[in-house]
């Protein structure tokens, strides 16, 4: 019994690692246009009779379907792929294509359902597998893990937190898989299916007046660190938010004008008598304290857009 695994993110290597040192790992692969997955993929240490594919967009079809005679995978792990699988390869595999969607589904279907889940202030998050079709994210369910995401909890390690559990699940699926029992597979509700689009500029910029000092708190962790913090600008200057820090402030002013500058960060006012502090912003020039950004042309009363 050995697997396949195409993947995206570093968010699959604690499953690669796991099932190559369980002996069930026949090939690992990625997509050029991934130059990190590319680079640890070429120094990461497994064994060297595991291959190490690397997928060019233009063409895919033809050679996955050629990577799928050449590695005879009784089972390919979708873990982030990017690419819809073409019905002539879906069901070459004795167990077909399995998807880790990082994300409970059917709530939250699409590219991204961490960020979304973090932005809407969910309280879990998780992994739901599931057989790859010819939809998106529309397979029958193998089994799903809820775990929580908890208050400050950023993209980044609540990414993290899914790595680990991804591999603890892939070891259970091969395990069921090499004691060749079939996989369990419940239909998904499909009117309780929610896609979400890759998150646009607008999705990850900051709307002062509207989005209360919570919800910016949650647009910055869900920001962070892969698009750099949620986005605002100021005097045609963008930033990036990283960390917010919420204050009760009776303070009067418009939303995104901005209170202080001082010790603990940037102070800038919210809607319902709130502000945010920030430590530390993303700029251009990488990241800087808060307090330094009055030695940029920044002070009190100046208003973000």
């Amino acid at each position: 019994m050995k697997v396949a695994i195409i993947c995206n993110n570093p968010v699959a290597l604690p499953s690669v690692k796991l099932l190559a040192d369980m002996g069930g790992l026949c090939s690992v692969a990625t997509v050029s246009s991934n130059a990190e997955m590319c680079a640890v993929l070429s120094s990461f240490p497994i064994d060297p009779g595991i291959s190490v594919k690397i997928f060019e967009p233009s063409g895919f079809e033809q050679q996955l379907n050629n990577w799928l005679s050449d590695v005879q995978p009784d089972g390919v792990l979708m873990m982030t792929w990017p690419f819809r699988i073409p019905v002539s390869a879906l069901g070459k595999p004795k167990y077909g294509f399995i998807n880790f969607h990082y994300g409970l589904l059917p709530a939250y279907a699409g590219a991204n359902p961490v960020f979304e889940q973090i932005k809407r202030r969910e309280q879990f998050g998780g992994i739901t597998i599931h057989h790859a079709d010819a939809g998106i994210d529309t397979g029958p369910v193998i089994m799903q893990q809820r775990i929580p995401i908890s208050d400050g909890e950023t993209f980044g390690s609540h990414m993290r937190n899914l790595s680990y559990v991804g591999a603890e699940l892939s070891g259970r699926l091969f395990g069921t898989m090499a004691g060749g029992q079939p996989l369990p597979a419940f239909a998904q509700d499909r009117n309780a299916i929610k896609y979400y689009r890759k998150p646009s500029q607008q999705d990850v910029r900051v709307n002062w007046s509207s989005m209360d000092a919570e919800g910016i708190t949650a647009l910055a962790n869900a920001c962070n660190p892969w698009n750099y913090g949620a986005t605002t600008e100021i005097n045609n200057w963008p930033l990036g938010l990283l960390t917010v820090n919420i204050n009760n402030s009776e303070h009067g002013r418009l939303p995104g004008t901005i209170l202080s500058i001082n010790g603990e960060g940037l102070e800038i006012a919210c809607i319902n008598n709130k502000s945010v502090m920030i430590p530390v912003v993303y700029t251009q020039d990488g990241y800087i304290k808060g307090e330094r950004l009055k030695h940029y042309g920044l002070k009190e009363g100046m208003c973000f857009s």
